[in-house]
């Protein structure tokens, strides 16, 4: 299940909503956050043991999906790969949480020499080790072109989203770039885009500002893309008109459309014959009980859909026996 609808991204539990994990749950349900992101995962190591299951549990019962995300390195600095210690962690995580999905976040660390081999032994252990309905993404950069070193197609081929990073930061155009990271990432895999906007400041940039939140928004939804979320929480919560303005914005998810039954052709027509008519009912009970859908008249025809046990299948059943 690819994340749809409005998300948010969580880096440091501990630095969110006061580190109340009810209190998480409820900001995240008013803001209107069909799912969250948690770092669950740095490297070899586990990320916030202690709030993590608790937060989880909290934002499931108010509805919210939950998503994991984790930075990866591939190897270590002597250039041992550490790939698939890496990819047992994932998966160990992702089963232990039940979460939704993994998004993968992977930037200059995968631009060294032999990192299309560590991000092939790490997604094909995934592939081979978590159940098909946890989602995967990859959150790297936003502009493919800019970034040929990182092994692009080595994680996309067994990706099931883009989740690119379209971070604006001392720029004023992200709609222009959102639709840029778009065209160049599907152009790459032609996979859903979920991207990252900006919520947040560094260095000499004060962070974006409303009209360009609104921006990112609206063409998020021009672009008809299924979700978008925020970098992050702790940075948008101390803003809070970065949060109301994120709050705003509406992202309604459709309803499945209800299965339609299956309804099989017809084999044959048959009449009733018996003077007194015959009962129906709704399955193949006794006769005369709960289930009576209403008495069939001498002379009466339906149309056979084929044979249970002895009763014939119509679009209500009917004792075998009545039959001529």
């Amino acid at each position: 299940m690819i994340p749809k609808g409005k998300g948010m991204f969580v880096w440091q539990l501990k630095a969110c909503a006061s580190d109340n994990p009810n209190a998480l749950a409820f900001s995240a349900k008013v803001a209107g956050f069909s799912w969250v992101a948690i770092k669950i995962q740095n490297g070899i190591s586990e990320f916030q043991l202690e709030r993590l299951p608790e937060a989880i549990d909290e934002l499931r019962s108010n509805g919210i999906k939950v998503f994991g995300w984790g930075y990866l390195y591939g190897a270590d600095w002597i250039g041992r790969s550490q790939a698939l210690r890496e990819a047992e962690l994932t998966a160990q995580l992702c089963l232990k949480h039940k979460l939704d999905g993994f998004f993968i976040d992977v930037e200059k660390e995968y631009k060294r020499k032999n990192a299309s081999l560590w991000a092939t032994t790490y997604m094909e252990y995934l592939w081979r080790h978590l159940d098909k309905d946890i989602s995967i993404g990859l959150c790297s950069y936003r502009y493919p072109s800019y970034h040929p070193e990182l092994p692009w197609h080595n994680f996309l081929d067994l990706c099931d989203f883009h989740a690119p990073q379209v971070y604006w930061a001392m720029a004023t155009n992200p709609g222009d770039q959102l639709k840029r990271s778009v065209r160049e990432l599907t152009t790459l895999e032609n996979l859903p885009v979920v991207p990252l906007g900006s919520a947040y400041k560094e260095g000499g940039w004060a962070g974006p500002t409303v009209a360009q939140m609104d921006e990112f928004d609206a063409t998020a939804k021009e672009l008809e893309l299924p979700g978008l979320s925020w970098w992050s929480w702790q940075h948008a919560e101390a803003n809070p008109v970065w949060w109301d303005t994120i709050a705003a914005h509406e992202w309604i998810e459709e309803e499945p459309e209800p299965p339609t039954d299956v309804v099989l052709p017809p084999v044959a027509r048959v009449r009733v014959t018996n003077p007194s008519g015959v009962y129906l009912r709704t399955d193949a009970g006794p006769a005369r009980t709960d289930n009576e859908a209403g008495i069939a008249r001498a002379g009466q025809e339906f149309e056979l859909l084929g044979e249970e046990g002895e009763h014939y299948k119509l679009a209500v059943y009917a004792p075998k026996a009545s039959f001529g």
